[in-house]
């Protein structure tokens, strides 16, 4: 199922709800950071509707697009949890084909938006 040594320490899914704890401002912010930090170009921001879309486009031999979409939404009945959903897009129509490399790309973006925020000291 795999292809590689590294690609097997990522778990296989195609969809990825996220709930996470946190002040909404702070975790939209996080979304859009962590898109950025993938090297995707994002193309909407929407925070009052939680909404972020990202794409990119590789050439050469391998071409292909890669579309994401982030949806943050509030669960029902909390004070301050929201629910994360996740969705990465490629051109390829197997989904055999398509599955690990979303879900690399899915772990890779929880990485980046659990990771504590890199701090700067004065010296």
């Amino acid at each position: 199922m795999y292809s590689n040594a590294e690609e097997s320490r990522y778990n296989l899914f195609k969809d990825v709800d996220i709930v996470i704890e946190a002040d909404y401002h702070y975790l939209f912010n996080k979304c859009h950071d962590a898109l950025r930090e993938m090297k995707l170009n994002v193309i909407e921001v929407n925070e009052g509707l939680g909404a972020l879309e990202a794409h990119k486009s590789f050439t050469g031999r391998n071409s292909e697009k890669v579309k994401v979409n982030v949806q943050v939404e509030k669960v029902p009945n909390s004070m301050n949890s929201y629910i994360v959903k996740v969705n990465f897009k490629r051109g390829f129509k197997k989904d055999y084909i398509v599955l690990p490399r979303n879900s690399k790309d899915t772990n890779l973006f929880i990485n980046h938006l659990i990771r504590r925020p890199k701090y700067t000291h004065d010296k």
